[in-house]
């Protein structure tokens, strides 16, 4: 009697096409790993030069607000 293959038997243990596409894969993704990277960077320089000035914004927003309430609700302060 002729012995069948099982259903979940691999009938090619490798194959170039699927090793291409596993590299291709895995090269996209460095590329979009680094890319990542990289824009993660340039974003983080961005706002550490501009960090000063959104202090500096930060408590002059404060201030107004302050003279804002004493304005609106007669506070002292």
């Amino acid at each position: 009697m002729e012995e069948k293959p099982m259903l979940n038997s691999p009938v090619e243990l490798q194959s170039d096409a699927a090793d291409e596409f596993a590299k291709e894969v895995i090269s996209r993704l460095n590329a979009s790993h680094d890319a990542r990277k990289a824009l993660n960077s340039m974003l983080s320089d961005a706002v550490k030069r501009d960090l000063e000035s959104i202090e500096r914004d930060k408590q002059r927003f404060t201030a107004l607000v302050s003279i804002f309430n004493r304005k609106t609700f007669g506070a002292a302060g």
